[in-house]
């Protein structure tokens, strides 16, 4: 006879494993196996001992006596009893295996959205101090930052995610984690980023501004950049013999619209008399290095970071093609105003440069012949607009 008390005990028992919150998948799926197993023995028990019932009941001995009916009896109650019991733990199992198979599908449907769309990445959670919440942002929190994304490798729009990238990008978001800030970029035509700063719709400005002294006249500047003037034409071409602006005197020359080396092309041409430069103006970055591998320029103008750019994007097809000129420094605008925000961005600029992160971002980006001295950013030449 079967211990009724220790099935029903067990059952329960492997009932309230099954439910416990915090089971690994591995261990649920065990014990569901285990009692499918053991529904399955318990089920087979029970139909053997119907069937062999019923072979009892159409076939019974032909003389009984009044002793053996009653022990008959007796045992035929006995036996339906087991019956009744081996078909009671079977229903008890079958719920037991429907709830553990059923329940974790149901209480799994609010939760099948984190498994089937990836999330994305967490950001760090920046808690900002009391300097940076008394400085006056466009948004308490961030540091919204200006730029025009078309100046590779200094801040681009990333083909694969269409977000703003560069080494531009990086230097703010180390300056923003300096100053327990968030960095938002709002991409913003280069013509228009000095009213939009002027009118507080920005921050700050960065986008490989040179620090000409028609820009300082409106602005103060942090620097954080050395460029020079590069000259690149295609591998294999007749050098130009380029050492002066005057040498380009007579070639098409390929140039960014609007950059500081177009406007040097342009008061270079009132020395070229009666065989002027032939100036390329084009859209881009992209549009100039095109040009020159086509062969639709002689040479391109630029700043020694686009061309590193050029030179990575076309290996071996292009050269440089005399000294580096001098050029202006870049660098970070921020109102003239804004005296709070200027020292925490020259203070936050100060800290990246002695911990090191400046000058890993210049070698990650193939600019450490554009870099500051480290020795010289704690007494990094400041522009501030003069007082009217």
């Amino acid at each position: 006879m079967f211990n009724i008390d220790l099935i029903r005990g067990w059952v329960m028992a492997s009932n309230t494993f099954v439910s416990i919150q915090g089971n690994g998948a591995d261990t649920t799926n065990f014990v569901i196996l285990m009692l499918d197993l053991l529904a399955v023995v318990f089920l087979g028990v029970g139909l053997a001992a119907f069937f062999l019932a019923r072979s009892r009941q159409i076939h019974p001995h032909k003389v009984v006596s009044t002793r053996s009916r009653i022990d008959t009896t007796h045992q035929s109650y006995t036996h339906n009893m087991h019956l009744i019991v081996l078909t009671t733990v079977v229903i008890l199992l079958l719920l037991v295996w429907l709830g553990a198979s059923i329940m974790p599908a149901v209480g799994s449907i609010g939760r099948q959205t984190n498994l089937l769309v990836p999330s994305a990445p967490a950001r760090p959670r920046i808690t900002p101090t009391r300097s940076s919440s008394q400085l006056s942002l466009v948004t308490p929190g961030f540091l919204t930052v200006g730029s025009d994304t078309s100046f590779p490798p200094e801040i681009y729009l990333d083909p694969q995610n269409h977000q703003s990238a560069g080494f531009d990008v990086d230097l703010m978001n180390a300056l923003a984690q300096q100053m327990h800030l968030q960095v938002r970029i709002v991409p913003t035509m280069f013509n228009d980023l000095i009213n939009a700063l002027h009118t507080s719709k920005l921050d700050v400005v960065i986008s490989a501004y040179a620090l000409t002294p028609d820009v300082l006249r409106s602005v103060q500047a942090v620097p954080y950049l050395q460029p020079a003037d590069v000259l690149l034409v295609r591998k294999g071409n007749p050098m130009l013999g380029f050492t002066m602006l005057t040498d380009l005197c007579g070639h098409i020359i390929g140039v960014q619209g609007g950059t500081t080396e177009d406007t040097k092309l342009k008061n270079a041409n009132s020395l070229c008399a009666q065989d002027p430069i032939v100036l390329s103006e084009l859209s881009d970055a992209d549009a100039v290095g095109e040009a020159l591998v086509q062969g639709r320029v002689d040479a391109t103008f630029q700043d020694s970071p686009a061309s590193s750019y050029y030179l990575k994007k076309y290996p071996g097809r292009i050269q440089l093609d005399g000294p580096r000129l001098p050029a202006s420094q870049e660098g970070i605008l921020v109102r003239s105003t804004d005296t709070a925000l200027f020292n925490a961005i020259q203070m936050a600029y100060k800290q990246i440069g002695q911990n090191g992160t400046y000058s890993k971002l210049l070698k990650v980006w193939q600019l450490t012949n554009d870099g500051i001295p480290v020795r010289a950013q704690p007494t990094l030449e400041v522009h501030r607009r003069n007082p009217s």
